[in-house]
């Protein structure tokens, strides 16, 4: 028998739609990231999960209440990674604003002003890893969560460098899931959105 991740990325929010930085802005979901959660739940309705973690911020939250079917373990090392100045804009508003910052970030120089170290992102994922691994050893778990938290999860699980996590793609509702067996961990599926659209 082996251990099963289910990774889940929130429904979609209003800051989705207009490319605005979250991070731990707790926003909710709009109308289609509730259909889009409603869709996942009857997607998933007929697994069966031995515990459902997710995020504490309000979107994450929310898609989890939609499609969980049992009580769900809320965890803050799950938030979304804090983008300090940057929450609240656009990136044409960030480039405008703070164009020096913007540029040191993105070339991983540094962190937005007042915002997350990606070290510090890496140990609270992996500590968070080595919990639940610990814990639910041969079960399989599901876990909402954000594109940022997901993305270092799959770094970490694939032995790539913590700054690697935005060469992952993680559409709202995707589900990505990890095999852990004797030989190794397995990457079962990614960004898989089928419930979307109905293949």
């Amino acid at each position: 028998m082996s251990t099963k991740i289910l990774l889940v990325r929130h429904g979609e929010t209003d800051w989705n739609v207009i490319h605005r930085f979250q991070g731990s802005s707790d926003v909710p979901l709009n109308d289609t990231g509730r259909e889009q959660a409603q869709k996942l739940a009857l997607r998933l309705s007929s697994e069966t999960f031995d515990a459902i973690y997710s995020s504490d911020l309000l979107r994450a939250a929310e898609t989890a209440q939609i499609i969980a079917q049992q009580p769900i373990i809320y965890d803050a090392r799950l938030r979304e990674i804090h983008f300090g100045v940057f929450e609240g804009l656009t990136f044409t508003e960030i480039m405008e604003q703070y164009p020096h910052e913007w540029d040191l970030w993105r070339k991983r120089q540094a962190p937005p002003p007042e915002g997350e170290e990606i070290a510090d992102v890496a140990t609270r994922v992996q500590v968070f890893l080595e919990d639940i691994l610990t814990q639910h050893s041969e079960q399989k778990i599901l876990i909402v969560t954000h594109g940022g938290i997901i993305g270092m999860i799959a770094t970490q699980l694939l032995n790539h460098p913590p700054h690697k996590i935005w060469q992952f793609r993680f559409d709202n509702t995707s589900i990505t899931e990890f095999g852990f067996y004797p030989q190794g961990i397995v990457l079962v599926r990614l960004n898989d959105v089928c419930h979307l659209t109905q293949c």
